[in-house]
């Protein structure tokens, strides 16, 4: 036997028996890798990578495809999300109260980069519930079919949410560990909870009653009614169940109702949306008398900050009441200042309702809130304070030599709504640049890959050699770059 060792090939000339054989490699493999160890230093799992350049290929797509692709070597595993199969699939729904099951396949960007998030919220709702086992699981329709196609599952991933061993609901809200860790909490209450004593109207506007809702809530909505046979206590338990796995909602009646509501200004029947981190409007009294789905657009539009971050996870909420946005640009210095403090100032006191006031911070250069002010404003000044129309796709920018008072955006925004300011810039998002929507690069050239594993590869003068999608001239010819950009195979999407 001969093997190489720190002194270069060595030769086992001894009797080979089990315990030679050990002392043998131990003496040549092992100091070997001890001589060498700056030379072949030790690759850890997320190294691997930076030995060979990703492929632009693989991440041509979107920015899911990227990380998916970034993670294509991390597996999942989970007691927290266990995965069933078409025999454990109705034991699950039938053993759990509330159970949210996520249909997917291995192949999908989107369940690749979500499913360490999946997981995680698994195991944060087994802390909650004290169970062993979590109300989440999954099904991958690669191996179930049958499961998948009884369950109507048409795109992945899909979760639907189990009750009482029934189907409730789809959830279609945020991919992420804490909305889906708020769904199911909430699922596992009644809605609307019933506040029995004063002590669970003081912990629930709070934020920490029930418990298992602690921490998962920015607002809540507390009604306040003199008898649970009123007409507004009935539309606000409707309400409730609308708003079941959206919204927090909690009521209480009789005497304590009464002195809770002079709390809050206001007398019973009432209906108070309570805003924990909203130190501009804390709570909200919506009118008297509104019917249900009245209530529930009112709820949803009360919920949001009165001057809060515009970020990509409320964008859509505030899309939703298809108004205008006035938007602040600053630094951190200036959304705690006293310019954020005039904004704040009229977005608090309704005048402007036509409007929804946000802002976007600047730290950072390579950050949204930088992306987005110059892609509206060539040379902004900072602050800035824009109001953006995007219905009519048009840009108003409030004028850079003006100080930034209440008078003066409460006159400029006077005039926007009289439409006496003629001359926005106009928005460019929507349209593709030269009406086209081409990858990157050209894709992969398959064919290429199947002459080559069949051995029909042609001779490199014969044929241009394309590796991945990047074509490569024949030796003593330039590269026409027309011809490189000229689409050769179907754009790709996924692998």
């Amino acid at each position: 036997m001969k093997v190489v060792g720190s002194e270069g090939l060595g030769a086992m000339e001894i009797q080979f028996t089990s315990t030679n054989l050990k002392n043998f490699i131990n003496d040549k493999i092992v100091t070997y890798s001890e001589d060498h160890q700056e030379e072949y230093p030790e690759t850890e799992e997320e190294s691997i990578d930076e030995l060979f350049e990703v492929p632009p290929e693989e991440i041509q797509d979107d920015p899911i495809a990227e990380d998916a692709y970034l993670l294509r070597r991390k597996k999942v595993t989970s007691p927290h999300i266990p995965a069933l199969t078409d025999n454990t699939s109705p034991e699950f729904i039938h053993n759990k109260a509330v159970g949210l099951i996520m249909f997917y396949v291995n192949w999908d960007a989107k369940t690749q980069v979500f499913m360490e998030q999946y997981a995680m919220a698994g195991e944060e709702l087994a802390k909650k519930t004290n169970d062993a086992t979590s109300p989440l699981a999954r099904v991958n329709c690669a191996d179930w079919p049958d499961v998948c196609e009884n369950n109507n599952i048409t795109r992945y991933p899909t979760f639907k949410l189990f009750k009482e061993m029934k189907l409730h609901s789809d959830y279609e809200g945020k991919m992420d560990k804490g909305s889906v860790v708020k769904f199911v909490s909430l699922h596992l209450l009644e809605s609307p909870v019933v506040l029995r004593m004063k002590a669970d109207v003081e912990s629930f506007i709070t934020g920490t009653y029930p418990s298992i809702i602690s921490g998962e809530v920015e607002t809540l909505v507390l009604g306040l009614f003199a008898e649970d046979t009123d007409k507004e206590a009935k539309v606000f338990s409707k309400v409730g169940k609308e708003l079941h796995g959206q919204h927090l909602l909690g009521y209480i009646v009789g005497p304590v109702a009464k002195e809770i509501a002079s709390r809050f200004e206001t007398d019973v029947p009432s209906v108070v949306v309570v805003k924990l981190n909203d130190k501009l409007q804390p709570y909200i009294v919506l009118p008297e008398k509104l019917p249900t789905e009245d209530m529930i657009a009112s709820i949803k539009q009360s919920s949001l900050p009165t001057f809060g971050e515009l970020k990509a996870s409320n964008f859509m909420a505030y899309q939703s009441l298809q108004r205008p946005f006035v938007i602040l640009f600053g630094t951190t210095e200036i959304i705690n200042g006293q310019t954020s403090q005039v904004i704040g100032e009229i977005a608090k006191s309704g005048q402007f309702s036509d409007f929804i006031f946000c802002w976007m911070n600047l730290d950072d250069d390579s950050s949204m809130g930088n992306y987005i002010l110059h892609s509206y404003i060539t040379e902004p000044a900072i602050p800035s304070v824009v109001m953006v129309n995007h219905k009519e796709g048009k840009v108003y920018s409030y004028p850079q030599p003006y100080d930034i008072t209440n008078a003066g955006i409460s006159k400029w925004l006077d005039l926007l709504k009289g439409g006496e300011i003629t001359n926005p810039t106009s928005l460019s998002a929507g349209e593709f640049r030269e009406g086209k929507w081409k990858p990157m690069m050209p894709g992969y050239d398959f064919l290429f890959f199947i002459d080559t594993e069949m051995g029909l590869k042609k001779e490199p003068e014969e044929r241009e050699f394309r590796s991945g999608g990047i074509i490569r001239p024949k030796a003593g010819k330039e590269l026409d770059i027309q011809q490189a950009e000229a689409p050769h195979a179907p754009p790709h999407t996924e692998l």
